[in-house]
C-alpha cells in the first residue's frame, strides 16, 4: 500500500514536472502540437487561441482539414511565402525529414498575428525514442528579425559605402595620375625642345614660359590634392576673429581688380544689403571660398561680360531660412554671378566631384585642377553653412554661399572689426603668409598667369639674408632671386651651421633669415629655436621664414611654434617670396 502511494506520488511529481517543461517552452512558443504521421494524429499541447493555425496542423495528417489549411494560407500567411509553409508543412515533408536521421529543421516565415504582418520560426524537433513523431513549435520572432534586418541593412549599407569609397579613391588616383602626368610632359617635353635648339633665343624662350605655366599648373593641383586630403581628414583646424565684411569685400575687390582689367570684365562688389559688418568668423577659409568661386567666375566669363559679388544679411525671421536664426548669429549671403559660358544640367550634378569640371568643353584643361568647387563645397561645409548654384548654358553661373556667423560683441574685444582690418593683419605673422597667398592666386586668377612688375635691384639694397638649406640647388635659386632685387646673401647648409654663423656675426648682421626645416645635423625648427634662445636682442626677434617642401599642417605648425614669421612652401612663387620680404622687411 506503501509503496503504491509512493508511485502514485512520484508518477504525480514527474506529471507536473513534464508539466512545468511544457509551460516552460509553451511561453517560448505561442503553439506547440505534437504529430504522429503513424498514427495520423495531432496532439495539441498549447494554442493562444489560434484556431486557424491548429486547423492547418490538422491537416498535415487530417485530409478533411484541406479547407482549413486553404484559409490559413490564403487569409494568415503573407502571399510570398505560402509556396514555402505549403511545402514544408506537409506529410511528405514530415516523412523525408523522418528518413533522412535530422533532429530538426526550421522555417521561418510571415504571418498576420493580431492583424499585423510579422516573422514566426516553425521548427519540427524529432520525438526521441518515436521513429515518426515530432514536436511542431511556432514562436514570434518578429522582433529578432527585425533586429537582424536592421543588422543586415546597416551591413549591406557599410558595404555599399566601402565599395564607392573604394571606386571613388581608384578613379581619384586614375585621374590624379592623369593630372599629375600632363603638366610633367609639358615640362620634360618643352625641356628637352630647349636643350635642342641652344642657339634659338626665341625657341628657349617660348619653351621657357611653356614650362612655367606648366610648373605653375602642376604645384596648383599639388596644393589642391594636398587640401583636399586635409579637408577630408578632418585635420583642418576653424579659428574665430573679428571680421569687418566691408573690409572683407574690399579685399575682394582688391584681389581681382587687376584681373578685371587685364580681361576687360566688368567686375563690382556690392554691400548695401550688410545690415551689420562686424562678425566673427574663420577669415582665412572664408577668403578661401571667395577666391576660388571669384577666381571660377573669371575663368569663364569672356571680356565685355560681368562678374558681381554682393554681400547681404537676412534677419531670422526671412521665408527662405524657415526656422529663426540662433541667437547672437545673423544669416548672410554670399553670392557671386557672373555672365559666363554657364553650365549644361548634367554636369550640374557632377560639379562637386573631384576633377570633373570644364560644362561646355571651352575651358582650357590647363586652366584648373578640376578640384576648386570639391575644396569650396567641402570648407563650406566645415563652417556650417550651405552652398547652392544656378546656372544655364550661355547664360552664365550665380552661387551662393550661406555660413551662419557670429554677431561680434563687446565681449570680443575692445574692437573686434579691427581684427580684420589690413593694417593689423599684415602686422600678424601667420596672416601676412596667407595674404601674399591670396595675392598669388588673384594674379594667377586660379590658373590663368598674370603680368607682375619686375622688382627693381635696389629695392632691397643694404638688406642681408642668411640662406640655410641642404640642397645647394634649392640655395642657388633663393641665392639668384635675392640678388637679383639688391640683397646680400649668405648661405649655410644644414641648422647647425646656421646657428653658427648667427652668434657668430655682429649684432644687426642680418635682416632674416630663410630656412629650409628638413635638414642633417640640425633641422630648421630646432635651428630657429636655438637663434630665438640667444641672449641678443636682434636674434631673438630676427624675422626668420620657413622655407620648405613641407606642405602638411604639422609642419606649419612647428615652424610657428619655433617661432618663424611665415611658412613658405616649395616650389615657391617668386611674387609669394617678394610680398613676404616686403611685408617683413620693409
Amino acid at each position: 500500500m506503501i509503496e503504491d502511494v509512493t508511485r502514485a506520488r512520484t508518477a504525480e511529481e514527474r506529471s507536473i514536472h513534464r508539466m512545468h517543461v511544457i509551460e516552460g517552452i509553451t511561453r517560448e512558443n505561442f503553439a506547440l502540437y505534437v504529430t504522429d504521421i503513424d498514427r495520423d494524429a495531432v496532439e495539441v499541447y498549447s494554442q493562444s487561441e489560434d484556431e486557424a493555425g491548429r486547423g492547418f496542423v490538422l491537416s498535415i495528417v487530417d485530409d478533411s482539414q484541406r479547407d482549413a489549411r486553404r484559409a490559413y494560407l490564403e487569409n494568415v500567411v503573407c502571399e510570398e511565402d505560402r509556396d514555402l509553409v505549403d511545402s514544408t508543412m506537409a506529410r511528405d515533408t514530415l516523412a523525408a525529414f523522418f528518413a533522412s536521421g535530422e533532429d530538426e529543421m526550421a522555417i521561418t516565415y510571415r504571418r498576420l498575428i493580431d492583424g499585423v504582418e510579422q516573422y514566426v520560426e516553425a521548427r519540427i524537433i524529432r520525438l526521441d525514442g518515436y521513429e515518426h513523431t515530432a514536436v511542431l513549435a511556432i514562436r514570434n520572432t518578429h522582433a529578432e528579425m527585425q533586429e537582424q534586418l536592421r543588422q543586415k541593412r546597416a551591413l549591406q549599407k557599410a558595404l555599399e559605402l566601402a565599395q564607392h569609397a573604394s571606386a571613388a579613391k581608384s578613379t581619384f588616383l586614375t585621374n590624379m595620375s592623369h593630372d599629375f602626368r600632363t603638366p610633367m610632359n609639358s615640362i620634360i617635353g618643352f625641356a628637352n625642345i630647349a636643350l635642342e635648339h641652344p642657339e634659338e633665343p626665341a625657341v628657349m624662350t617660348d619653351c621657357l614660359k611653356k614650362i612655367q605655366k606648366s610648373s605653375d599648373h602642376l604645384l596648383s593641383l599639388i596644393n589642391d590634392v594636398l587640401d583636399v586630403s586635409r579637408i577630408e581628414s578632418g585635420v583642418v583646424e576653424l579659428s574665430e576673429e573679428g571680421v569687418d565684411l566691408l573690409d572683407f569685400a574690399d579685399d575682394m575687390r582688391s584681389l581681382f581688380s587687376g584681373e578685371a582689367m587685364r580681361k576687360s570684365i566688368v567686375f563690382d562688389v556690392d554691400t548695401t544689403g550688410l545690415r551689420r559688418r562686424c562678425v566673427m568668423a574663420d577669415r582665412q577659409h572664408l577668403g578661401q571660398i571667395m577666391v576660388n568661386l571669384i577666381g571660377n567666375a573669371f575663368k569663364f566669363t569672356e571680356p565685355g561680360g560681368r562678374v558681381s559679388v554682393r554681400l547681404c544679411e537676412y534677419g531670422g525671421r526671412q521665408e527662405k531660412y524657415g526656422a529663426h536664426v540662433p541667437e547672437g548669429y545673423g544669416r548672410f549671403d554670399f553670392i557671386v554671378t557672373d555672365t559666363g559660358c554657364g553650365m549644361v544640367p548634367e554636369f550640374l550634378e557632377k560639379l562637386f566631384v573631384p576633377f570633373e569640371r570644364d560644362g561646355l568643353g571651352r575651358a582650357n584643361p590647363t586652366e584648373g585642377t578640376g578640384l576648386g568647387m570639391p575644396i569650396t563645397k567641402n570648407l563650406v561645409e566645415l563652417l556650417g553653412g550651405s552652398i547652392e548654384v544656378k546656372s544655364e548654358a550661355g547664360r552664365g553661373g550665380e552661387f551662393t554661399v550661406t555660413p551662419p556667423l557670429k554677431l561680434a560683441s563687446e565681449g570680443d574685444g575692445d574692437d573686434p572689426c579691427a581684427v580684420g582690418a589690413t593694417a593689423d593683419r599684415e602686422r600678424d605673422a601667420r596672416t601676412a603668409d596667407r595674404l601674399a597667398a591670396e595675392r598669388t592666386a588673384a594674379r594667377n586668377a586660379r590658373g590663368l598667369e598674370q603680368p607682375t612688375d619686375v622688382p627693381k635691384a635696389e629695392r632691397f639694397k643694404g638688406k642681408r639674408v642668411l640662406v640655410v638649406d641642404d640642397d645647394e640647388l634649392s640655395r642657388e635659386i633663393v641665392r639668384e632671386i635675392l640678388r637679383s632685387i639688391g640683397f646680400a646673401v649668405e648661405e649655410a647648409g644644414d641648422g647647425e651651421a646656421a646657428v653658427e654663423k648667427a652668434l657668430a656675426t655682429e649684432p644687426g648682421w642680418y635682416d632674416g633669415i630663410l630656412m629650409d626645416m628638413r635638414m642633417p645635423r640640425m633641422s630648421g625648427d630646432e635651428a630657429a629655436c636655438a637663434i630665438r634662445a640667444s641672449a641678443r636682442e636682434d636674434l631673438r626677434t630676427l624675422p626668420i621664414f620657413a622655407l620648405t617642401a613641407d606642405a602638411f599642417e604639422e609642419g606649419r605648425r612647428r615652424s610657428h611654434e619655433a617661432g618663424m614669421v611665415a611658412h613658405i612652401t616649395k616650389p615657391f612663387k617668386r611674387a609669394e617670396l617678394l610680398d613676404l620680404l616686403e611685408a617683413h622687411l620693409s
